[in-house]
């Protein structure tokens, strides 16, 4: 993490300069915690890429679905012919 540039001889800084550079840090550092806890959330993510996969191939994954069934289906009535 790399830290601001100050100068060599700094002015003084303000109590009120000190507390937004307090709250910005732990926005930062919020934001931070967030994003890696979503990213070891692997049930999370594992669920949202689901969620995708139908919103965006739902007809493919339905038709996949359908062929397989009738696959299996002709199987058994093929197995139970003989």
């Amino acid at each position: 993490m790399t830290t601001p540039q100050r100068p060599e001889n700094p002015e003084p800084r303000t109590s009120e300069e000190i507390v937004a550079d307090l709250a910005d840090t732990r926005e930062h550092l919020a934001e931070t915690v967030e994003a890696l806890g979503h990213k070891l959330d692997v049930r999370a993510r594992s669920r949202e890429k689901v969620a995708v996969a139908r919103r965006d191939h739902g007809r493919e994954l339905a038709l996949g679905g359908g062929v397989v069934l009738l696959l299996v289906a002709a199987l058994v009535w093929r197995r139970r012919r003989r």
